[in-house]
C-alpha cells in the first residue's frame, strides 16, 4: 500500500481513538494542532488571538472548545513574564504523547512500504 495512504489510515484510527477517549470534537483536534504548531516554533498563541480568529470559527465556538480542551487536561493557559493579564496557550503532555504515536505511525508507514 502507498506509504501516504497507510499513514492516513493509521492517523485516522489514532485520531478517532484520541477523540473518543477525551470526548472532543474534530474542531477541538484542529485547535490543539494550531496551538501545538505555534508553540513548536516558540510563538505561543494568546487566548485573545485565538478568540479573535475568524478563520477558526465564531468566538462562541472557540470559547466553548477552549473550555473543553482545558477541562479535559489537553491544553493549559500560562503567563509570560510579569504581565499576568495576558494568557498564552500550550498543549499538555497528553497531546505530545499523541503526537509521538502519530510520529511512530508515520515511521511505520514509510518503513513498511520499502
Amino acid at each position: 500500500m502507498n506509504s501516504y495512504l497507510k499513514f492516513t489510515n493509521l492517523k485516522n484510527a489514532l485520531e478517532e481513538e484520541f477523540m473518543q477517549l477525551h470526548a472532543i470534537s474534530q474542531f477541538e483536534m484542529k485547535l490543539l494542532e494550531v496551538i501545538s504548531v505555534r508553540a513548536s516554533i516558540n510563538q505561543p498563541l494568546k487566548i485573545t488571538d485565538v478568540m479573535g480568529s475568524r478563520q477558526l470559527g465564531s468566538p462562541c465556538t472557540i470559547h466553548r472548545s477552549l473550555w473543553s480542551i482545558r477541562e479535559n487536561g489537553l491544553a493549559k493557559a500560562f503567563h509570560l513574564g510579569s504581565d499576568r493579564r495576558t494568557k498564552y496557550l500550550c498543549v499538555s503532555d497528553i497531546v505530545y504523547t499523541y503526537y509521538s504515536h502519530l510520529g511512530a505511525a508515520l515511521i511505520e508507514a514509510v518503513t513498511d512500504d520499502s
